[in-house]
């Protein structure tokens, strides 16, 4: 898989969503709609505003954190390729953001985390 991700390619963007969404498939087939506490106001609000947009849909906010996720595996990757931190540009950072993020059950679905990020 990593040879896949080492390569400069346009397809590679694809290969990756695919593995984000192999890599959170648990997560999809179980999903869970966010929990909000009362004194979290700001968080409050924007589950309230997905609530009228996605309709209340559990599965779609696991796949909006799953898309939240590949997002900021691409804008990380895109870092690192503008200040040259490795010798050529590929995709492996954006792959292991997103398998590292997998590990952590805070990442699976959509949290406060998750937004901060």
């Amino acid at each position: 898989m990593l040879h896949l991700v080492r390569n400069n390619s346009p397809y590679t963007v694809i290969i990756l969503f695919i593995f984000a969404l192999v890599v959170k498939l648990q997560a999809l087939v179980h999903p869970v709609a966010p929990v909000v506490l009362p004194d979290h106001f700001v968080f409050a609000f924007v589950v309230r505003t997905l609530n009228y947009v996605l309709g209340g849909s559990a599965f779609a906010y696991t796949m909006l954190s799953v898309i939240l996720l590949f997002a900021q595996g691409i804008y990380l990757n895109a870092v690192v390729i503008k200040h040259k931190l490795l010798n050529k540009p590929t995709y492996v950072v954006a792959f292991l953001y997103i398998l590292f993020t997998s590990l952590s059950p805070v990442f699976n679905y959509f949290s406060e985390p998750l937004i901060l990020c």
